[in-house]
């Protein structure tokens, strides 16, 4: 090799040196830059099990009140049968009573 050759591997060493040097600090940025987001994803996570814990527990709040709801109404409407039931009752019993007299 000349003089001049090793001038130039110099020089092509020295710039593939500095292209190496900028794309590791770029790759070091870019892992910081990962870290600083798994981060923030770590911090958001007990916040959003927490949302999840309340929409869960609004949803099942809610089911047991319609539950609730529909029991109260069910029960509602079977007193009411039962009420127009006696009072049917009471009326055939008046009827039956009536003819009874009728009769005699």
């Amino acid at each position: 090799l000349k003089a001049g050759d090793y001038a130039e591997v110099s020089v092509a060493a020295a710039e593939a040196r500095s292209r190496l040097e900028k794309a590791l600090g770029a790759a070091m940025e870019r892992v910081r830059e990962l870290r600083q987001g798994q981060e923030k994803v770590a911090s958001t996570i007990p916040a959003v099990h927490e949302a999840y814990v309340n929409v869960v527990g609004a949803v099942q709040g809610k089911a047991e009140t319609m539950e609730m709801n529909v029991r109260g109404r069910r029960d509602a409407w079977a007193r009411k049968a039962e009420q127009e039931r006696e009072a049917a009752v009471l009326d055939l019993m008046r009827q039956c009573e009536a003819l009874g007299q009728l009769k005699r």
